[in-house]
């Protein structure tokens, strides 16, 4: 579970409006931000929120897309969001139900008066079914007066599911089929022989003063028995794919040498390639010599120092000794194919060997 209650005081003033409003009949709510994960850590969500997103921007262009037999907990943050009365669908096959309803620690609001302002949320549990009518349609959530869309997407299955990793703890998704990073400038009756890095699986923080990684490293950790602590764990990260690409429709039996490196003298891996197809590629694994590492998710209810202490909600590498082998990040690699110039790549075609990722 990503979220778990933190119940703190309002104002009394807040209470005492929204009290007069439930009387009136015209209770609602106004939300403001929109957070959704998978309780269950299927595979199932297929675009899982990295950090708490505003609502306008989401509903007015993206969707909650979750596969068949897949649940998905969304929370509506907003001024009485607590006050939600139910929930409702218009999709065949699938069912609605508020789970929980609280307050919460205002996002991006600074302490008042000793304490963090509040405001209301409403978990909405969205359970689909086996025989889920597929597309797009809405669930709502409930008030005396007026709804809010949590806007959806039923699919048969993820087009990515997550890998299970090590025993120890979560892994990240295998990458995808590798893609061409650059286009070919030989000319077109001669071969082009282009480097090929797979771009997922690559730790890397976000910069020199920041921790922050990529929100796919933290799927999977164990909640906290205490909601204000952050989620810790250990992952194992990828392996990086590297190798070269023939951008050409002319095909080489020429062999060849292609060299995985950080910079030009750090060399980690050379290959021998025995020829190439026009539009084919060869691929490459490198082990580095460590792959472990520990990292940290800070959520909306985690304790405010921890917040400071990285910046904000999100994924985090774990702030660690500068000693500790878990205390690293893939560096910048460069990839050199034809490192011999054995292959003949006619005008132009070797301008683009080495590329740095």
């Amino acid at each position: 579970m990503k979220h778990s209650l933190h119940i703190k005081r309002r104002s009394l003033a807040a209470f005492i409006a929204a009290a007069g409003l439930a009387a009136a009949g015209s209770a609602s709510a106004e939300i403001k931000y929109i957070d959704f994960w998978s309780p269950t850590h299927d595979n199932r969500l297929c675009n899982p929120a990295a950090n708490i997103l505003t609502y306008s921007t989401f509903v007015s262009a993206q969707r909650i897309s979750v596969a068949r037999q897949g649940k998905v907990r969304v929370r509506l943050i907003g001024d009485y969001a607590d006050f939600a009365t139910g929930a409702s669908d218009s999709i065949s096959g699938v069912s609605v139900q508020v789970f929980r309803r609280g307050t919460m620690d205002r996002p991006g609001a600074s302490p008042m008066f000793g304490g963090m302002p509040q405001i209301g949320y409403v978990d909405v549990d969205v359970d689909v079914g086996t025989a889920a009518t597929l597309g797009n349609g809405d669930a709502r959530a409930l008030w005396a007066s007026g709804s809010e869309r949590i806007p959806l997407r039923i699919v048969d299955a993820c087009a990515t599911n997550a890998s299970s990793g090590s025993t120890s703890g979560p892994s990240t998704p295998p990458p995808p089929p590798p893609r061409i990073i650059s286009v070919g400038t030989g000319t077109t009756n001669t071969p082009d022989l282009v480097p090929q890095f797979a771009p997922l699986g690559l730790l890397r923080r976000e910069s020199v003063s920041s921790r922050r990684i990529d929100p796919g490293f933290c799927q999977g950790l164990p909640t906290p028995r205490d909601p204000r602590q952050a989620a810790v764990g250990e992952i194992t990260v990828g392996s990086p794919r590297w190798g070269v690409i023939n951008a050409s429709n002319q095909g080489t039996a020429n062999t060849f040498q292609v060299r995985f490196s950080v910079g030009e003298t750090q060399i980690l891996d050379t290959q021998t390639v025995n020829g190439v197809a026009g539009g084919a590629s060869q691929l490459f694994t490198f082990t580095r010599p460590q792959s472990r590492t520990r990292v940290v998710r800070v959520d909306a209810l985690t304790d405010l120092a921890v917040k400071n202490q990285y910046g904000g909600l999100g994924c985090f590498q774990a702030i660690m000794a500068t000693g500790d082998p878990l205390n690293w990040e893939d560096p910048r690699y460069t990839v050199r194919v034809d490192v011999l110039n054995n292959v003949n790549e006619g005008t132009g075609g070797e301008s683009n060997n080495v590329q740095v990722f």
